[in-house]
């Protein structure tokens, strides 16, 4: 949801739009900074950001990035004017569930706190 992250992880500027999801929750991981994504109920809203003609190499970077404990979904993202889109997010996998903390997770927090140490520590 971080351009400046989205850049770094994907090497590529894209065409980008905000947007919104429905049913899915955005939680703290234990030790660590960043969130995870995780299906929520009906009601549950996250904000973020949809990525244009991403390529298949861009995707296999991100995919490296993410790591094996998150599985592709596609999902529909409602952006600002109201129109639904199919986007794809990478969701955590049930089976590493035990990673969530119950601390909430503040994106204006990490990009104030967090971002500029993220953006060094993980994009060595």
């Amino acid at each position: 949801m971080f351009r400046p992250v989205w850049l770094q992880a994907s090497d590529k500027v894209h065409k980008s739009i905000d947007a919104k999801i429905y049913g899915f929750e955005r939680k703290s991981v234990q030790g660590e900074v960043y969130p995870v994504l995780i299906p929520g109920d009906k009601n549950d809203l996250v904000d973020g950001v949809v990525f244009f003609d991403i390529s298949e190499h861009t995707r296999l970077k991100l995919d490296a990035f993410e790591g094996p404990q998150y599985e592709l979904q596609e999902i529909e993202a409602v952006t600002q004017d109201n129109k639904i889109v199919k986007a794809h997010a990478y969701i955590l996998k049930k089976e590493f569930y035990h990673i969530i903390s119950q601390n909430y997770w503040d994106p204006q927090r990490f990009e104030k706190e967090h971002l500029e140490n993220f953006l060094k520590t993980v994009f060595w």
